[in-house]
């Protein structure tokens, strides 16, 4: 699948990443190879049945809630609210 500069600089646009012309040419390449070989995939399941394929099963232990006291880890936060962590707020609200 060919992609095109301006898909390139549309993903950047998206996932708001500066990209700069020279970055272009191996962005286009590495973004070919991982939609070929994601077609190579869709081919090789399509080839094979859902009941062929194996499936991983926990066969070694069952699963078991228990109850943990969250405060040491807590106190070893900068700054906390009730029982979580505050983090500064990463995405901007582009409207």
């Amino acid at each position: 699948m060919k992609i095109t500069k301006e898909e390139v600089l549309k993903l950047g646009q998206i996932s708001m990443i500066h990209i700069s012309d020279s970055e272009i040419p191996s962005l286009i390449e590495r973004l070919e190879s991982l939609l070929n070989y994601v077609c190579c995939l869709k081919e090789l399941s399509s080839q094979r049945s859902l009941k062929e394929m194996p499936h991983n099963i926990n066969t070694l232990r069952e699963d078991s809630v228990q109850q943990v006291n969250p405060t040491p880890i807590i106190k070893l936060a900068p700054e906390s609210e009730s029982n979580y962590f505050v983090v500064p707020a990463i995405l901007k609200d582009h409207k």
